[in-house]
């Protein structure tokens, strides 16, 4: 905060002494009230204060597989944030319930406003839920934009694997490189719908000796497939 330091070294005196009388909690209480004595408007801060306090956590998985995704933006942040929803959220757009509906940002060149419109007409997301779609259309774009980089030698592809009775199944769970768990059946559903995606890279062991039997894409890339098994099955 932009008070000055002597206001800021006898405010954190004061807390201190506070601190060895108190519980975290109590504590908590007097740090805001003495925040909201020295700042009444909410208004005494500088960009780096701001900056400082910038984040984004994304929480482990709970027992339905779905995770928290919470955060602080920056002002430029959240302007950046708002243009990017507007774009990719718009009503139709990134729907994955609809296999006509359009991807990518709703300003892209050659979109059909009657496709659109029509795919607009079908939607029945609520804004929430949209936002959600439009943060992973962003993420697909943005992956798919360097396609040609590298991560630790290897093609930045989503990597998962999965045992051969739960792949038959269509059941069960694969396991991502980096511990996150999805559903066999989305992915595999994934595979089939678009051949053309180079995104994702499913690796299938034998249920017994663990020896790789199957690896794919929505296109096979030979020239790095040993690497990726390799990588999948001992975890880098």
């Amino acid at each position: 905060l932009s008070l000055g330091p002597d206001t800021i070294a006898s405010a954190e005196a004061a807390l201190a002494e506070y601190a060895t009388q108190l519980t975290p909690k109590d504590l908590d209480k007097v740090a805001a009230r003495l925040l909201a004595y020295l700042d009444p408007d909410g208004q005494v801060t500088d960009d780096h204060d701001r900056q400082c306090h910038r984040e984004v956590t994304l929480s482990p998985q709970d027992q339905r597989l779905m995770s928290e995704l919470t955060g602080r933006l920056t002002p430029a942040g959240r302007a950046v944030f708002e243009l990017a929803m507007e774009l990719f959220s718009a009503k139709g757009m990134n729907n994955p319930a609809d296999p006509d509906s359009p991807s990518g940002p709703v300003n892209a060149t050659g979109l059909d406003p009657h496709l659109l419109a029509e795919a607009a007409a079908r939607d029945t997301r609520t804004p929430a839920q949209r936002r959600h779609d439009a943060l992973i259309a962003i993420c697909r774009t943005a992956a798919a934009a360097g396609a040609d980089g590298t991560i630790n030698g290897l093609p930045a592809h989503i990597i998962v694997t999965a045992s051969k009775s739960d792949v038959e199944q269509g059941r069960g769970f694969a396991t991502t490189a980096t511990g996150s768990v999805v559903p066999v059946r989305d992915v595999v559903d994934l595979l089939v719908t678009d051949p053309d995606n180079n995104d994702v890279v499913m690796v299938v062991f034998d249920d017994h000796t663990s020896d790789v039997i199957y690896y794919g894409t929505g296109r096979r890339t030979a020239n790095t497939a040993q690497r990726f098994a390799s990588f999948a099955r001992d975890r880098g």
